[in-house]
């Protein structure tokens, strides 16, 4: 099967981007999805800027065939090291990921952000602080690479008894913010753990992209940069598609409860339509892998 381009790409280390996808696709209805994880480097939090830049640009290079009309760093990692420089040397857009410091400080007192040390060190990162600061002078933030997190979430994401609090600083913050999409498969542990408001930034990712899209879609087909818009559709008639017509599905982010009939799962390793129609490939050594997380986490069956 020939894999089609044009289509939207998330990029993350390993499993966190999949939280982000998850977000984004219900906004989209029949397009092009791309899901690259690079698992078996991960996590990046720990690598050196020169490792995860190397990482990175071999990725995107490995990419290019694709053509992708726009990527998604969804990787706060990533994002904080190698964003410039893939907006500098990519022809389409870049979208980050970048920690919700700012609607965190806009209710002031004490914010915690947890994050990888590769994030808390980069100078994009700290940029980020400053301007919060600038904006609302009486925050406190406090930063705190939470050592082997990410990778614990990696390994452990399907096991429900997971306990991060070891990871976790003991503080007494006035909220949280989550500064890894890894750590948002743990979002309600560390509200329960913290008891305060825990903000990440996923939602505000789904609708950049989102906006995005829609900006440089015209009428007529053609995207501003000149370049159709057509979107490729994979042969469904090469694969059979089957659902079971007693089973519900529902994508348990949004806890929304879908018909029954939605959500048809291809017989492709790699490759799932979703109940807007939405194509997604998994691409990469463990497509499998993320592919399996993707259901596990985000579609779920009920009898």
């Amino acid at each position: 099967m020939k894999i089609p381009t044009g289509g939207i790409l998330f990029f993350d280390s390993g499993i966190g981007g999949l939280t982000v996808l998850a977000e984004t696709l219900p906004l989209f209805q029949k397009q092009i999805f791309f899901y690259y994880g690079d698992n078996d480097r991960a996590p990046y939090g720990n690598l050196s800027m020169e490792e995860i830049q190397k990482n990175v640009r071999g990725v995107f290079q490995e990419l290019d065939t694709l053509n992708p009309r726009m990527a998604v760093l969804a990787c706060n990692t990533a994002t904080a090291v190698c964003a410039e420089d893939l907006r500098m040397t990519l022809p389409y857009p870049i979208i980050g990921a970048e920690p919700a410091i700012m609607p965190a400080a806009k209710n002031g007192g004490e914010v915690l952000v947890l994050a990888t040390r590769a994030t808390c060190e980069s100078e994009r990162f700290c940029r980020l602080c400053d301007r919060a600061h600038r904006l609302y002078p009486q925050v406190k933030i406090k930063a705190v690479a939470c050592e082997g997190l990410a990778g614990g979430i990696e390994k452990n994401v399907l096991h429900g008894d997971f306990d991060p609090t070891p990871y976790l600083p003991r503080e007494r913050p006035t909220s949280v913010v989550l500064g890894c999409t890894h750590y948002i498969y743990v979002k309600k542990k560390v509200e329960k753990f913290y008891a305060c408001p825990v903000y990440d930034g996923n939602e505000g990712i789904a609708m950049r992209v989102h906006e995005l899209f829609d900006k440089n879609t015209s009428k007529n087909g053609i995207g501003r940069d000149g370049r159709p818009l057509k979107t490729p559709t994979f042969g469904l008639n090469d694969a059979k598609l089957v659902f079971n017509p007693k089973k519900e599905w529902k994508i348990a982010r949004r806890e929304q409860i879908f018909h029954k009939k939605a959500y048809l799962s291809a017989h492709l390793e790699s490759f799932i339509i979703d109940r807007n129609g939405n194509q997604i490939f998994f691409l990469g050594t463990q497509k499998k892998h993320n592919k399996h997380i993707f259901e596990q986490m985000f579609v779920k069956c009920r009898k």
